[in-house]
């Protein structure tokens, strides 16, 4: 499923550089307007991190690899027995030791093949093809579970569901439900960010159609009879 993701980092970079702007304004080193521009375009080449930089620096197009990373193996997702999705994050060689030792595999972490991290990208089809047919004898919570009691980073792959049952939504408080005129109590998401020990959130319900119609028409000049005219026009509801 598809979401607005650079339309969301655009935003955000607008955002930084406005309140950049206004800092620069109050200390003094700019006056006068700023004008600020941010191109969704440049703004999702620069939300790829360090793929557009691997290209840059090598002049090799990257390859499709999925969930995997181009530099660190294993880092990636695979399959449990269950048929569901975790991640793995070895991120580096005594992470990769660590993770073998979780899987009764330490002979792994001292295959030639496999000792260094550069060992396992260079043959990283071989590795994942071995913890594949590992991963797929227990479901995706028993390696979870095994790699967290190691210290070995990973973490489900959740589907929506699920992520509204995680103990930690749950426990932030990550969903709030605000009273709706017309819809009893309505779900809505809390701005994903602490301040003093609060969640910053609206208590005002999404609103209706045409709710404030007339309030932003007086704002911006209109007479309530000129109001009543665009809305017999059949102009406003």
């Amino acid at each position: 499923m598809s979401f607005a993701l650079f339309d969301i980092m655009t935003a955000y970079l607008a955002v930084i550089n406005i309140l950049a702007a206004l800092k620069a304004r109050d200390e003094g080193s700019i006056k006068g307007p700023t004008y600020i521009e941010i191109p969704m375009y440049d703004a999702a080449v620069f939300s790829m991190a360090y793929v557009p930089v691997i290209y840059l620096m090598t002049g090799r197009e990257p390859k499709r690899m999925g969930s995997a990373h181009p530099s660190i193996v294993p880092y990636q997702a695979f399959w449990g027995s269950d048929g569901k999705y975790f991640i793995l994050a070895a991120a580096n060689d005594r992470l990769w030791v660590k993770a073998c030792e979780a899987l009764g595999m330490p002979e792994l972490a001292r295959d030639p093949r496999f000792r260094t991290n550069p060992d396992r990208v260079r043959n990283r089809d071989e590795l994942v093809k071995l913890l594949s047919e590992a991963f797929s004898r227990k479901p995706r919570d028993h390696w979870v579970r095994l790699f967290r009691e190691h210290g070995v980073p990973a973490a489900p792959v959740y589907s929506v569901g699920e992520v509204f049952r995680d103990p930690h939504i749950i426990k932030h408080e990550v969903v709030v439900k605000l009273p709706h005129p017309s819809l009893g109590e309505v779900p809505q998401l809390t701005y994903p960010a602490v301040i003093n020990g609060c969640h910053p959130m609206s208590e005002k319900h999404p609103p209706l159609k045409g709710e404030h119609m007339d309030k932003v028409l007086r704002e911006f000049g209109f007479s309530d009879e000129e109001i009543g005219e665009l809305r017999v026009k059949g102009i406003i509801t």
